[in-house]
């Protein structure tokens, strides 16, 4: 959209402003053009809420910005340019300076340049329609005439003049209006192009001929310079050429101006006129104000007819359709990566709340497993379990305890004195004190036969190590034909149970 030169400078800035950079409250998507001056970069402007726009950020290379004379006029031409208000001129919204150097924030237009077009007719070797050009250049004259008129605060008039009409200035919008660029940068612009014996440089193809002997400048002179990209717009030439600056300007002051129906006799006479009236080299024999102009040229262009808005974006869209599509490709791809980070940073987020889950991308939220609340939740809900299986291996100590007492001090049946007393085992004639336990009472059949394993018992099993001090097995003296069943009652044991020292292995679960 901006012409390219500078090249070095260009570079510098591009390695060093990267896409995601941040200057102030704006960021960096990606680069666009750059000149002498500045790199214009597309970026986007940061508010609350999310809120976020496209804007073009022409930032100042480095060796500009070392004058400070410069850099002086450079802000007070763009706080002129900034009030301006109107629908022809790319607006500039503000005006900054941060480590990266000073920049200015403009209206990002989707479109293409009036010199990316022309050139796009030279390489398809067609011309631009007659009535697309004319259109361009009355929305550019409208600009314009805006710009000239501009006053104080107090109504005095400001007498803003572009100084730097060129196709490379004009940006012709996917909407079909085009708009004049860089208001209040052409006069800074054009200090740091004069040497010090007072040679102009920069494009001296698009000066009037009272710019290169340093006159004093006002309105007409964007009125010559309108009628240049008039004449090359219709004609698909260049009118001042040289090989080099010094023919360019010998050409610019002293070659006859061809007429338009020179190039081409197709072209009403009456355009003829309002195009040389345009061009003349005498300012007081051109127009007096770029509004004069725009209806003379309207009045003379009937015939051929000038083309709508609609036309114009469509031969935009037409012509330049892939360099758009370019540049509206990386905008995409941008925002793309900026909701990517997002993503990997909800996933990573944990609610903390009742029913812990954890956020995928797409928004679902999936429940831990119970294994994942034991061994990988929180650290807060760990202590919780660890109370609650202590409680259990106490209970079930004690009912163990509670049990085996009752069975050592239940009655011997009567026909165990018709025998003879069976020797028992010193441990088996003293129980050791037990401890007062207040437990619910449990029958004698309600506990497993010694021939079943401990692991049908619901307490007892593999899950659950008891830490309750081991009671001595008992075995009543009695008959084969009187007594019962002997029951054995043991401890519940685990294979490779952890010692009982009251740790709580997790694995376990």
């Amino acid at each position: 959209m901006w012409y390219l030169s500078g090249v070095s400078q260009a570079s510098a800035l591009e390695r060093t402003v990267l896409p995601g950079t941040r200057l102030g409250r704006y960021e960096i998507i990606t680069n666009l053009a750059s000149g002498g001056m500045a790199t214009v970069f597309l970026g986007r402007a940061l508010g609350a809420a999310g809120f976020n726009r496209l804007v073009a950020i022409k930032l100042l290379h480095p060796h500009i910005a070392a004058d400070e004379q410069f850099i002086s006029m450079f802000i007070d031409e763009a706080r002129l340019a900034a009030r301006i208000r109107h629908p022809n001129v790319v607006a500039t919204v503000d005006l900054q300076y941060g480590p990266e150097g000073h920049y200015l924030v403009m209206d990002f237009v989707e479109g293409e340049s009036l010199l990316g077009l022309l050139r796009q007719t030279v390489k398809n070797n067609k011309p631009m329609p007659s009535g697309i050009a004319i259109r361009i250049v009355l929305d550019a004259l409208a600009g314009l005439h805006a710009a000239h008129e501009l006053t104080g605060d107090s109504g005095e008039p400001l007498n803003l003049v572009h100084r730097d009409v060129s196709p490379h200035n004009i940006l012709v919008g996917v909407d079909g209006i085009s708009r004049i660029v860089d208001f209040g940068v052409a006069r800074a612009e054009e200090r740091i192009g004069t040497t010090r014996d007072g040679q102009v440089k920069g494009k001296l193809a698009y000066m009037a001929p009272e710019q290169t002997n340093n006159e004093p400048v006002d309105r007409r002179v964007d009125v010559f310079t309108s009628g240049i990209v008039l004449w090359e717009a219709l004609t698909a030439k260049r009118l001042f050429r040289g090989q080099t600056d010094a023919e360019v300007v010998r050409n610019l002051i002293d070659k006859p101006i061809p007429r338009l129906r020179e190039i081409s006799p197709a072209f009403p006479q009456a355009l003829d006129d309002v195009v040389a009236r345009a061009l003349q080299r005498d300012k007081n024999a051109r127009f007096d104000t770029a509004l004069e102009f725009a209806e003379e040229l309207e009045k003379a262009a009937e015939a051929l007819g000038i083309a709508s808005a609609k036309q114009v974006g469509a031969y935009v869209r037409e012509s330049a359709g892939d360099v758009i599509d370019n540049v509206m490709k990386r905008v995409c791809a941008f925002q793309e990566g900026v909701r990517d980070r997002k993503t990997k940073l909800e996933i990573a987020e944990i609610d903390e709340g009742e029913g812990s889950a954890v956020r995928t991308s797409a928004g679902a939220m999936i429940a831990p497993s119970a294994q994942e609340l034991v061994a990988e939740g929180p650290p807060a809900r760990r202590p919780i379990v660890f109370a609650i299986a202590a409680a259990a291996f106490v209970i079930v100590g004690a009912i163990i305890a509670t049990v085996t007492l009752l069975v050592a001090q239940s009655p011997q049946p009567k026909g165990a004195a018709a025998t003879a007393p069976q020797p028992t085992s010193p441990a088996s004639t003293q129980l050791a004190p037990q401890p007062a336990i207040s437990a619910p009472s449990v029958s004698i059949t309600d506990l497993p036969r010694a021939t079943e394993p401990h692991a049908r018992s619901g307490f007892a099993s593999a899950r659950h190590a008891s830490t309750a001090p081991a009671a001595p097995s008992v075995t009543p003296s009695v008959t084969a034909a009187s007594a019962p069943p002997p029951v054995v009652v043991k401890p519940p044991t685990a294979p490779n149970a952890p010692a009982a020292t009251g740790a709580f292995n997790p694995e376990s679960m």
